[in-house]
């Protein structure tokens, strides 16, 4: 009975996909939609098809991804990947294949602990830099506020105010404080103190209405459209029309980016060339590198990604 169950299933890890995405009614299209990748790609991976599909890492990815769809258990399907891709060299010899899981046991958990950290460092970093830059808008605001309280000070004399106003602002260090300090200054040319002090007053509750309108407005669109990252003297920027898997890495092997980037964003990334980029669906943007239109397409692999490198000296 189980030599009978045996031979029925699937001799192949493609074949073996392509049985439960059947029985499970989904297509190809919406595979690929859910995996962010071209439907190329879920084809090389049902077809057995190697030679079209990037290294085991990516591969390991993609098949973990996949058995979640599946609702089939990650560890099964990437021991058959394992025995699949390792069977050429075992051509003729009886070797026992369960052998092979347990020998490679310790390999695919710490793959599986690689991707989890490299994981958790990147939304770490994009969590803490999000962060920081919405901090910025807020302190902005409270320059505004610090010279009002400044100039309501009716008791001084107008020579004393103006040098404990000059004072103060030479401590803070926003450039917003900049025009305020030259609209206090005017009214206090005049001889009458009575009636700068009252000028003052009337004029400075219109500045930080202005600064606090404008702002909040401004900086949530920013942070949605436009992302910037990195520091170098040489810029990369793409715009997306739909999803993408993207990783950039500069010339000493750093991170530049390595996350999903979503549909109208647009990318604005600094650092030392030459780029190495991929893709996981080159129909998703558009390049530029260094202001110059990059064309992606003599890049374009079989199964729609994208991997090409930007500022490599020729």
């Amino acid at each position: 009975m189980t030599g009978q169950q045996k031979t029925e299933e699937p001799t192949t890890l493609g074949a073996y996909l392509k049985r439960l995405r059947s029985e499970k009614n989904i297509s190809v299209a919406e595979v690929a939609a859910r995996m962010y990748l071209h439907p190329s790609v879920i084809d090389a991976l049902e077809q057995d098809d190697h030679k079209n599909l990037p290294g085991s890492l990516y591969v390991y990815g993609y098949l973990q991804h996949y058995a979640k769809i599946l609702n089939v258990p990650a560890d099964q399907i990437l021991s058959m990947y394992k025995k699949d891709t390792s069977e050429p060299r075992e051509q003729g010899t009886e070797a026992p294949i369960y052998e092979k899981p347990d020998t490679k046991e310790p390999k695919k958990w710490s793959y599986a602990i690689i991707y989890l950290a490299l994981f958790i460092l990147v939304l770490l970093s994009f969590v803490f830099w999000r962060g920081k830059y919405a901090q910025e808008p807020v302190e902005t605001t409270g320059g505004p506020d610090r010279t009002a309280t400044i100039v309501e000070q009716p008791d001084t004399p107008p020579g004393q105010a103006q040098s404990t106003e000059m004072e103060e602002a030479e401590q803070e260090t926003y450039t917003a404080d900049m025009p305020v300090r030259e609209t206090e200054q005017e009214p206090e040319t005049t001889p009458e103190p009575a009636g700068e002090s009252q000028t003052t007053r009337a004029q400075q509750p219109e500045t930080p209405t202005t600064t606090t309108e404008a702002e909040p407005g401004t900086a949530p669109t920013y942070e949605e459209k436009t992302i910037t990252a990195g520091i170098g003297p040489d810029t990369v920027k793409l715009v997306l029309s739909i999803d993408c898997w993207i990783e950039i890495f500069d010339a000493d092997n750093e991170k530049v980016f390595y996350d999903l980037a979503r549909v109208g964003q647009t990318l604005v990334l600094s650092g030392n060339a030459p780029f190495s980029v991929l893709l996981g669906n080159a129909d998703a943007a558009t390049v530029e590198f260094n202001n110059t239109p990059f064309d992606i397409t003599p890049h374009v692999t079989g199964i729609g990604i994208a991997r090409f490198v930007l500022g490599e000296a020729e």
